[in-house]
């Protein structure tokens, strides 16, 4: 869906750039706002490489554990963590967004506003559907998977990531009031602090997970576990 008109916006940008160049004070202004389009162009830099990170680290706990179940459990911490997160962007999308202002002026209707936010969000919610991507291709990989079931991986990958979104839709239409932030913030710390202290901690955190891995597999939301735990590991 398109609220906008590329030929109107090409226009309108070399108009805004013909007066920004004639003005000391508009240049300022346009190099204060920059610092926050080079942070937008960092973050496509340092999201992929997140993925990338996370799918060496499910292929690293295979590796130690041997176990497959292992390397599930920590992709469903991962997912779940990416529900609360989810949840908290579509809040924000549907009731704070910052084009919410200028939309509401423009002669559309309410629920093609709604459309527009919701497509945005489910462009930003690609990025887990890429660490749930990669990390069920490294669980493959490090468990030599043959070719039938590599072709597995994408589907699963995809319904992994339809039902975190939708457990996400699932906490705002029913438990909007929930510090999802808050969670999401604290999870996101520690595992950060986890992945600093990894030389101190990692083998204890990897051990817990290994041993708590049939619990999680159960208690947590993605429930492919089925088809990767028959996948015995060959030494």
């Amino acid at each position: 869906m398109r609220l906008h008109s590329p030929k109107f916006e090409k226009k309108l940008r070399h108009a805004v750039r013909k007066t920004v160049r004639g003005s000391l004070e508009l240049k300022r202004e346009f190099r204060k706002a920059n610092k926050f389009r080079k942070h937008y162009h960092l973050m496509l830099l340092v999201r992929p490489a997140i993925s990338f990170g996370f799918a060496i680290f499910i292929w690293q706990m295979l590796d130690k554990t041997g176990h497959p179940a292992s390397a599930l459990a920590m992709i469903n911490l991962w997912a779940f963590v990416f529900i609360l997160i989810h949840a908290q962007r579509l809040l924000s999308r549907l009731y704070a967004s910052t084009d919410l202002p200028a939309l509401t002026l423009l002669p559309i209707t309410e629920p093609t506003i709604f459309r527009w936010e919701l497509q945005k969000f489910f462009r930003g919610s690609l990025w887990s559907l890429l660490d749930l991507l990669g990390g069920y291709t490294a669980l493959a990989f490090s468990s030599h998977f043959t070719g039938p079931k590599w072709s597995a991986v994408i589907p699963i990958s995809v319904v992994a990531w339809a039902e975190v979104l939708a457990l996400a839709a699932l906490c705002v239409a029913y438990l909007p009031r929930l510090p999802y932030q808050l969670a999401a913030s604290c999870l996101t710390v520690i595992g950060f602090a986890l992945f600093m202290a990894r030389n101190l901690v990692g083998s204890a955190v990897i051990g817990l997970i290994d041993r708590c891995a049939p619990s999680l597999n159960l208690l947590l939301p993605t429930k492919v576990d089925p088809i990767l735990w028959t996948t015995k590991r060959r030494n």
